[in-house]
C-alpha cells in the first residue's frame, strides 16, 4: 500500500493498494509527481491527489520486494530498471518512452567473478552514472541515453571482502561504494580513493 500524508498533520490524504496494481517496493516523488513501479509498468501519480498522471507499459519490472528495482525522477526523466537490467527512460511530462541502455551489474566480492551482483544509477547533472560492467559507469547522456563518458573503478574495488550490508550512494562529484570499506570514484574528476 502507499499512503501520502499531509506533513503537518500527519492526516493521510491518499492510498493505492493492490487494486491499483502498484507491486515495487521502490518510490520517487519529485516536482509534484509521485512514481512507483506497478506489477507491470511503471506509475506516476499526482503527488497532492494521487490521481494517476500516466502508466508506461514498455516496463516490466520485478516481483514485489525484489532487490533490484530501482527508479530516479528528475525534472524531466523517469528511470527505471527492468526484471532483465535494462534501464529504461519516459519523459516525466506524458510518460512517452525515450531510451533504453542495458546495464551491468557491478561486482560483489572477486574481480574474476563472471557476472556481478549489484546494479548502480545516479544522476548527476545531465549525466546518468550507470554500472556497465564488473568495475566499470557509463556515463549517459539523460536526453538520448548515449554513452558520452566511462569510468574504471577497478583502482578502487579489490577482490576478498564482498560488498557491505548497505547502499552505494553518489555526490555530484563522487559515487561512494561500500566494497571494502568506503570507496570514492570520481565523476568529473579521475579521483579515485580508497578510505579504511
Amino acid at each position: 500500500m502507499l499512503t501520502a500524508y499531509d506533513a503537518r498533520t500527519f492526516r493521510p490524504i491518499w492510498s493505492k493498494g493492490k487494486q491499483d496494481a502498484l507491486g515495487g517496493v521502490d518510490l520517487a516523488v519529485r516536482g509534484g509527481q509521485a512514481v512507483a513501479l506497478g506489477r507491470d509498468s511503471v506509475v506516476v501519480l499526482d503527488a497532492a491527489t494521487g490521481k494517476q498522471l500516466w502508466k508506461g507499459q514498455e516496463a516490466k519490472v520485478d516481483a514485489p520486494g525484489k532487490k533490484f528495482n530501482q527508479v530516479v525522477l528528475t525534472d524531466s526523466t523517469v528511470l527505471v530498471v527492468d526484471d532483465k537490467d535494462n534501464l529504461l527512460a519516459f519523459s516525466a511530462k506524458d510518460g512517452m518512452f525515450r531510451w533504453t541502455y542495458p546495464m551491468k551489474r557491478l561486482v560483489h566480492r572477486n574481480l574474476t567473478e563472471s557476472k556481478g551482483t549489484r546494479l548502480e544509477l545516479y544522476v548527476v547533472g545531465d549525466t546518468v552514472w550507470a554500472s556497465s560492467g564488473l568495475t566499470t559507469f557509463a556515463g549517459l547522456n539523460l536526453q538520448t541515453g548515449k554513452p558520452e563518458r566511462s569510468i574504471d573503478a577497478t583502482p578502487v574495488l579489490t577482490s576478498g571482502h564482498h560488498h557491505r550490508c548497505y547502499m552505494d550512494r553518489a555526490t555530484e562529484r563522487f559515487a561512494i561504494l561500500g566494497k571494502e570499506n568506503v570507496e570514492f570514484v570520481g565523476f568529473a574528476e579521475p579521483v579515485q580513493q580508497v578510505c579504511n
